[in-house]
């Protein structure tokens, strides 16, 4: 009896050190690229899975936008390890990060890496992921190669086509923030046209517009500010983006042109007003 009670007691001992035990990282966290060999301003996507191994259910807190809770590390092509700066809280609406994941379950969510971390250069990176409150960490490799125009105008094609096609504005709204990321002069025609089909993402396609910042954006928003929109309110932003790419362009020649951009608009404002 008192070797069967003292096996007991190891087993209880043992079973109580490996419920105290923490789970392996890589099975509570998991990461997957959706591109990993991308061109200079395309679009960077993984999926980050979290696993619940708990026998109970777990809310899980990814933070505003479901980004702000990740902390991330970056090793670029020439072998530093850089660490990112947390994402900074946005001002405006922003979605709730909550999510409740049932014991035995799992939870999947797209980061759009651009928002966070920049891909400038051609070669291998790796990136590691972490989440605020989770002893856990996850890392994907993603290859960049040389810049690609006409793969640029494929990508945001298709990202162009998804956001206006998409059954509901949570998946809109990741579509146009994918093509958002895109700063490149290829972007330009993609993001004018979701500008003035989709008022709801508009703000996010016109502040890639200043973010480009060349004539080609220039013109896109100069002819959102005076063509016949869907919504008079897309006119005002398309100035104020405007006035943004003067104050921050050190292209002299453009910021002239800007300014007679602006002096245009308005003087076609009075006019119409002196008319009514």
């Amino acid at each position: 009896m008192r070797h069967l009670i003292s096996r007991i007691g190891k087993l209880v001992m043992t079973l109580a050190a490996l419920a105290a035990s923490p789970v392996a990282a890589d099975d509570v966290l998991k990461a997957f690229t959706k591109t990993p060999r991308v061109s200079i301003h395309e679009p960077v996507v993984i999926s980050v899975m979290l696993l619940n191994r708990m026998q109970r259910t777990m809310t899980a807190d990814f933070g505003a936008n479901f980004t702000e809770a990740f902390r991330l590390a970056v090793i670029g092509p020439d072998g530093t390890r850089k660490i990112v700066p947390p994402s900074a809280p946005k001002e405006g609406m922003a979605e709730i990060g909550q999510v409740e994941i049932p014991a035995g379950g799992e939870y999947s969510r797209d980061l759009i890496l651009n928002e966070l971390v920049t891909f400038d250069q051609v070669g291998n990176y790796t990136v590691e992921i972490r989440l605020v409150g989770i002893e856990a960490t996850a890392s994907v490799q993603v290859t960049v190669v040389e810049r690609d125009p006409r793969r640029l105008r494929s990508v945001c094609s298709e990202l162009e086509r998804a956001a206006m096609e998409a059954p509901s504005f949570e998946q809109t709204l990741h579509f146009a923030r994918m093509l958002g990321v895109v700063v490149d002069p290829e972007a330009v025609p993609f993001l004018k046209r979701l500008a003035q089909e989709n008022d709801g993402v508009a703000p996010i396609a016109l502040a890639s517009l200043v973010r480009i910042g060349d004539r080609n954006a220039v013109a896109a928003l100069e002819a959102l500010a005076k063509g016949n929109s869907n919504s008079g309110q897309l006119g005002v932003l398309a100035r104020g983006s405007l006035g943004m790419i003067r104050l921050s362009t050190q292209d002299q020649s453009l910021k002239r042109q800007i300014e007679a951009i602006e002096a245009s608009l308005s003087g076609g404002e009075a006019k119409k007003k002196d008319q009514e």
